[in-house]
């Protein structure tokens, strides 16, 4: 339901403060002033950090500073070493950091590794991972094509399937080669497509687009956000892995008709996850092997110290 009932508030309940405004109003509209009066309210427990890519480095840090647990949005920081430093406070002032993918603690997501690990498909053999919107239903001057403030679609969609691929094997990949599309500003991607190669031979693509062109420069092109696993004896296919809470479904595709009822299976349970702070540097490190490859190089570090 869009209206789901208020629930009773323990004495205890943590109490959350949301920085800025992220894409409800525009980036003008967000007051410093206001959110550091949030990090001063010691009432508040939990910070929630939805602010642009750019701002997440310094005011993560200043909510540590204030020992505010984070729920920091993706993707972490501009760059891993910035990522590195915010977990490494984060410890040292004895508070939580998570970094905000919502996916990974979807049961859908969980189903999906469960069918790939389980060994009935075979070995795997590629992943493919698109996050793609067709071009105009995002504005030339949206903060996602802002380079100051950490823009570019490596940034924000790509992270998706790039951090999806990482979770359904368990490895750290190597980026092989990245094609960058500019947007307006040469040095913001408006697309990004990479190839990247994992152990055991396992090859993966992504493909992340802001802007789709029509097909044949007339037809509208469709939202697509998808990763699909080939195995030795299948593919299954996960559909808006990205929002799952929206709508999702999983279709599987093998020689084996019986593996066709694990969409019927599918559970809704909250499943025990953790997104641990070398993962969110690992993922990190990764965009940046991506950008490097495209030759665009990294989203620039934050003047915060």
């Amino acid at each position: 339901t869009f209206y789901p009932p208020t629930p009773a508030k323990d004495d205890d309940a943590l109490r959350f403060g949301i920085l800025g405004a992220a894409n409800v109003a525009p980036y003008a509209l967000i007051n410093p002033a206001r959110s550091q009066d949030l990090l001063d309210d010691p009432s508040i427990d939990v910070v929630y950090n939805p602010l642009p890519n750019g701002l997440h480095y310094e005011w993560t840090m200043k909510a540590l500073k204030a020992r505010k647990h984070v729920l920091l949005e993706k993707p972490s920081c501009n760059t891993a070493a910035e990522t590195r430093r915010v977990f490494e406070y984060a410890r040292e002032q004895g508070v939580v950091v998570l970094e905000a993918f919502h996916y990974r603690f979807h049961p859908a997501a969980h189903r999906l590794k469960e069918i790939v690990r389980s060994g009935e498909l075979g070995k795997v053999l590629s992943l493919d991972g698109a996050m793609s919107i067709p071009r105009g239903l995002m504005s030339k001057d949206d903060i996602r094509f802002n380079y100051d403030l950490g823009g570019g679609a490596m940034m924000d969609m790509g992270t998706y399937p790039l951090s999806f691929i990482r979770f359904i094997t368990d490895a750290e990949p190597s980026i092989t080669s990245a094609h960058a599309i500019p947007a307006t500003d040469p040095r913001v991607d408006a697309a990004t497509f990479a190839s990247l190669v994992l152990p055991e031979d396992v090859t993966a693509s992504i493909e992340c687009n802001l802007a789709a062109p029509p097909r044949y420069g007339f037809v509208p092109r469709m939202v697509r956000i998808s990763m699909t696993v080939k195995c030795e004896r299948g593919e299954v296919t996960l559909w808006n892995f990205g929002a799952p809470s929206l709508y999702h479904y999983i279709s599987v595709k093998t020689y084996r008709y019986e593996l066709e009822a694990f969409v019927n299976k599918l559970r809704g349970r909250v499943p025990h996850h953790w997104v641990e702070g070398d993962d969110s540097v690992a993922q990190m490190e990764a965009i940046e092997q991506v950008y490097a490859k495209s030759g665009l190089g990294t989203r620039p570090a934050s003047t915060y110290v």
